[in-house]
């Protein structure tokens, strides 16, 4: 059939012109869509820089807080200043510091009253700014004419390494070693008789710290004293999950009570009775899974970030894996040329492959290595306080304070002011200096910690006031005794000793006596020994951003 020419030529012109009408469409939808991504670009952008400068400002609202807990008033003061100083002097008015509701606060915090948009618990401080809004510049061609922004940050109190407070008690009399008896006594006793020596069951001078919540611990709040076994063996464990503090000349707050009121910091507690020998033994080596999610206290060894290489030397006792560092290891690896301690101080005193006239070897040969070794650590330790040793009256004529030292300065006693004690810190080893933050390698062993010195005597079910705290190592546990009070168990850190040939199983998971090393005020470096160091910033405790 023939084509006709003109006809075809025809709808091909009006097919390229319908053609270029839709590629004009086509364009400017495209290009109405690019202006509009580009000015959501803009806005968009503007507003994530608004929302890294809220973030800027919640962070650092809660560090600078978290530095005055406990104080409430200068910590909530502290939060407002802070955000609106690092928003560059922004205000932000008292009702919007109370309007975020619903989103304040998280568990085991309280919502500051008035302020809800900040939380407190003893440890940390949560803080959320109140949505602000970012007027747009361009996006509202598309109806958005604004966007809300906010941010949260978390401050604490964080406590690194074993610092924390366990839950017995010290009467101001407890000597240089103690042995932390069921019977309650806490005195002074020979060191070859840390054991129950009576068939009454007692308490260890237990005392009734309840949880007030810590997110970092994992515990939930709990007051009630029906749950006390349950969170003494927590806290043998894990470690007091809130502040506690001297009493100095303050009223009493019992921690029962602090625990159900909040805002207020304990400082006292009740005692308990009852037999606890079995809620010792599972904190301290024998229990599961505490509330952090790790096992008992003396397997934790490795657990904090940060230990030291040679801190690796454990044991096996009742299945369980346990820290076997002693005390002495803790002393420094090279003697200080200008160490002013006493010389019954020194590494080479705890060291039985040498030989060390002064070390009293022939006396000691009476003992056996457990014996001995906790023997000359009392000595350097009472020494240290200037004090006369006597090994409890088996040793006569009594062991001279200071041991002659040939000083840096000529004098030839032990200290450039004698009588008055030392100064010099004793336990100084530190693997790696530069760390941050920088623990002292004593810090890193769950053996070290912090035990309240109360004003009432214990065994009893009585408030006792908190008068300071003591920093601890713990020694010897003794367990099995029998109602004669014959312990089956002696197990002392670095001496590969126990009192009875028996399996290291057969001892059970009860702990019918603890005997610990009282650590003297100054033997500690970086005030470890002070009387409030639990809780002092940048000894045990730092200022970080939790989230």
């Amino acid at each position: 059939m023939p084509v006709n020419a003109s006809a075809w030529f025809a709808r091909r012109r009006r097919t390229r012109d319908d053609d270029r009408g839709v590629v004009l469409v086509i364009a400017a939808i495209t290009l109405t869509a690019l202006m509009v991504m580009s000015a959501l670009a803009v806005d968009l952008g503007g507003l994530y820089n608004e929302r890294r400068q809220d973030q800027s400002a919640a962070d650092a609202a809660a560090l600078a807080a978290a530095q005055d807990l406990p104080d409430r008033a200068a910590t909530i003061a502290t939060v407002k200043s802070v955000a609106s100083a690092t928003l560059g002097g922004e205000t932000i008015t008292d009702a919007q510091w109370d309007s975020c509701g619903a989103t304040s606060p998280p568990t085991n915090y309280n919502a500051v009253p008035g302020a809800n948009c900040i939380a407190i618990n003893d440890k940390r401080v949560f803080v959320r700014l109140p949505l602000r809004g970012y007027t747009t510049a361009f996006a509202g061609i598309v109806g958005i004419d604004s966007f809300e922004h906010s941010a949260f940050a978390v401050g604490g109190l964080e406590t690194e390494g074993f610092g924390g407070v366990l839950p017995f008690a010290l009467s101001s009399g407890a000597g240089t070693f103690t042995c932390v008896e069921r019977s309650g006594g806490n005195g002074a006793e020979k060191l070859s008789e840390c054991r129950q020596t009576s068939a009454t069951p007692g308490n260890f001078g237990a005392l009734n710290i309840g949880h007030f919540g810590s997110d970092s611990l994992g515990t939930s709040r709990s007051c009630d004293p029906p749950k006390t076994k349950e969170r003494f063996a927590n806290n043998i464990a894990v470690g007091a999950d809130h502040d506690l503090e001297a009493i100095g000349s303050n009223p009493r707050v019992i921690d029962e009570y602090a625990c159900v009121a909040g805002f207020l910091v304990p400082n006292a507690a009740n005692g308990f009775t009852g037999t606890t020998d079995v809620e010792v033994g599972s904190g301290l080596y024998s229990g599961d899974t505490f509330s952090d999610g790790l096992g008992p206290r003396l397997t934790r060894l490795g657990s904090v970030p940060g230990t030291p290489s040679w801190m690796s030397d454990t044991t096996v006792i009742y299945s369980k894996t346990l820290d076997d560092i002693p005390l002495w290891d803790f002393l420094p690896t090279t003697v200080p040329p200008t160490w002013e301690v006493p010389r019954s101080c020194h590494p080479d005193q705890f060291d039985e492959s040498a030989s060390v006239p002064d070390r009293l070897d022939q006396h000691l040969a009476q003992y056996n290595h457990a014996d001995r070794q906790l023997r000359l650590l009392e000595r350097c330790l009472m020494h240290y306080q200037d004090m006369d040793w006597d090994d409890g009256g088996q040793y006569t004529p009594v062991d001279p304070p200071c041991v002659r030292l040939d000083n840096s300065d000529g004098t030839q006693d032990c200290s450039t002011s004698p009588g008055s004690g030392f100064s010099d810190p004793l336990f100084t080893r530190d693997t790696d200096p530069d760390e941050v933050p920088n623990l002292y390698d004593i810090q890193y062993t769950p053996r070290f910690g912090y035990v309240p010195q109360t004003s009432a005597a214990q065994g009893k079910a009585v408030p006792a006031e908190i008068e300071r705290f003591r920093a601890v190592f713990i020694q010897r546990i003794s367990a099995g005794c029998s109602q004669q009070g014959n312990c089956h168990l002696k197990f002392d850190p670095g001496v590969d000793f126990l009192g009875d040939p028996s399996p290291h199983s057969s001892i059970g998971g009860a702990a019918d006596t603890l005997g610990v090393f009282v650590l003297p005020l100054n033997s500690l470096p970086n005030q470890l020994a002070d009387e409030n160091a639990p809780f002092k910033l940048n000894v045990n405790r730092f200022v970080e951003l939790v989230r």
